[in-house]
């Protein structure tokens, strides 16, 4: 049985004395003892159920696999966020905040993006006040106050547009008040790609918008990408997960930088399949240290095959790690093959977690592992298996 209204706390791990102010974490019972919460672990999952596809959020004081149980998890009809302590459940155009206050899951206000102006698209956070709503349908981005859930501005995005080509605008990176996003141009079907990695500028404080472009990466479906350690940002050019390859474009996946201070590609190129030519690497997914993750595909097979898509679906495929500033890759020996999703990796306690999963898309079959992973030794550890594919994972700040 899902629990859609309350999760209740077993015990309060420490009390100290202090004034609690207006601080949610902070309870005073009345005798002057101010109660603090513990700090919570989450975990989303998009799960299988008889009525489709299901998102689900486990919440827990312990980092381990009560996270994942079913029959304590919050249940929701629509996508998940996390930012600056708040949930975000973001469905046909609506973004609804949910508060946590240590024993249930509060409903707060619900913003229309489509009455401003992104009726549909993709949502992502910057700072603690500020959320996107990017639409490339209507090619607008919307930002919002997620902090009271206004909309403070509308910027037409229009520059991004080719004439005869249709455009996405897909995965946001943000950065020193800027959102860069991935730029598609296509047309019949994905059939036609302008094949060079582009990349929209959105400065955040004056509104503008340009669009950057390079022919030596191809296009990206924004499957990789990152903001490392030196606040330089890496855009992976991933061949629109290899369908510019399938249609006979030889130009393989690489990944340029924008240097912290710039907003353009500098020299930097790094091309991760010169370093494991058997394997195409599906995406690239920052573990911190220098060090990416990806899956990788046997592309000399996925080619042969009458039905590549079934060499996706295998659960064959080897996890690979690579340095692009050091220019190594490897296959991580630890962590057994699978199926070809992965999901960006999320920081926990320090300690940076991914998922492995059995399929390729949610059906009854799939079973994930979550891993630890040290990008130091480039070795792995299972933590615990969950039946869907992995959302959301982090802390909530108790007052620890």
């Amino acid at each position: 049985m899902r629990l859609t209204l309350m999760l209740t706390w077993a015990a309060l791990a420490c009390t100290e004395t202090t004034d609690p102010g207006d601080d949610p974490r902070q309870n005073d019972p009345g005798d002057g003892v101010v109660e603090v919460r513990p700090n919570t672990y989450y975990l989303g999952q998009t799960v299988e159920t008889p009525d489709g596809p299901l998102n689900v959020l486990g919440l827990s004081e312990t980092f381990d696999a009560s996270l994942a149980d079913l029959e304590n998890v919050f249940d929701f009809n629509g996508d998940v966020y996390e930012h600056n302590g708040d949930f975000f459940i973001f469905v046909n155009a609506q973004v609804t905040k949910w508060t946590y206050d240590g024993e249930a899951l509060i409903e707060g206000e619900t913003l229309d993006l489509a009455q401003a102006g992104a009726p549909s698209g993709i949502l992502r956070f910057g700072d603690a006040d500020s959320g996107f709503g990017i639409d490339w349908e209507n090619l607008s981005v919307v930002e919002f106050n997620p902090i009271d859930m206004t909309v403070t501005q509308v910027v037409d995005v229009s520059a991004a547009s080719r004439k005869g080509w249709d455009l996405q605008l897909r995965r946001p990176i943000w950065r020193n008040d800027v959102l860069y996003l991935y730029v598609v141009w296509s047309r019949n079907g994905q059939s036609e790609f302008i094949n060079n990695l582009a990349m929209g500028i959105l400065d955040t404080i004056t509104g503008d918008f340009s669009v950057i472009e390079d022919e030596r990466c191809p296009t990206s479906a924004g499957f990789g990408g990152w903001v490392d350690e030196q606040n330089d940002l890496y855009a992976y050019g991933d061949t629109f997960v290899g369908a510019t390859i399938f249609q006979g474009d030889p130009k393989q996946p690489c990944v340029l930088r924008i240097p912290d201070g710039s907003r353009t590609f500098d020299d930097f190129v790094f091309t991760p399949s010169a370093l494991t030519p058997e394997y195409f690497p599906v995406a690239l997914n920052y573990a911190g240290d220098g060090i990416a993750l990806s899956t990788g595909i046997n592309l000399a097979k996925a080619l042969a095959a009458e039905n590549p898509a079934a060499v996706f679906a295998e659960n064959i495929h080897p996890t690979l790690a690579y340095n692009p500033v050091e220019n190594t890759g490897q296959i991580v020996e630890t962590i057994p093959p699978g199926g070809v999703a992965i999901t960006p990796n999320a920081v926990v306690d320090g300690v940076t977690y991914f998922a492995r999963t059995t399929a390729t898309s949610v059906d009854e079959d799939v079973e994930s592992v979550l891993l630890s992973f040290d990008p130091e030794t480039l070795t792995a550890e299972e933590q615990f298996t969950f039946p869907g594919f992995l959302g959301v994972l982090g802390r909530l700040d108790g007052g620890e």
